[in-house]
């Protein structure tokens, strides 16, 4: 299903897969975690910085312009992950030496 609504605006537990192609920027804390059933998954292909790296100082330079038309270039995915209350269950470098990521998330079978 294809929808230019927020995933907000649509009933929770909805789907079973979802992904999230270059949406980071536009909706930031990952809220297809809402429309995922229990053991559902998401699929990220965005612009992230490589676990546990720290931004460089161009990469820093670029960002303070990136932002304000465009995107974050700092952006870290675990943390977006967790407050979403998703697991992590993959995630590799993908396009132009690991700018994108993809990354595989699945939302616990119970909220306990």
């Amino acid at each position: 299903m294809r929808s230019k609504r927020s995933p907000a605006d649509l009933p929770g537990g909805s789907f079973d897969r979802v992904l999230f192609q270059l949406l980071l920027a536009v909706v930031p804390y990952l809220e297809a975690a809402h429309v995922l059933r229990h053991g559902g998954r998401v699929a990220i292909l965005d612009k992230v910085m490589p676990y546990g790296e720290m931004p460089s100082f161009r990469r820093r330079l670029a960002n303070a312009v990136s932002r304000v038309v465009a995107t974050d270039l700092t952006r870290q995915l675990g943390p977006l992950i967790k407050s979403a209350g998703l697991i992590l269950q993959h995630r590799e470098p993908a396009l132009f030496s690991g700018l994108f990521e993809a990354a595989v998330a699945r939302k616990p079978f119970s909220d306990a």
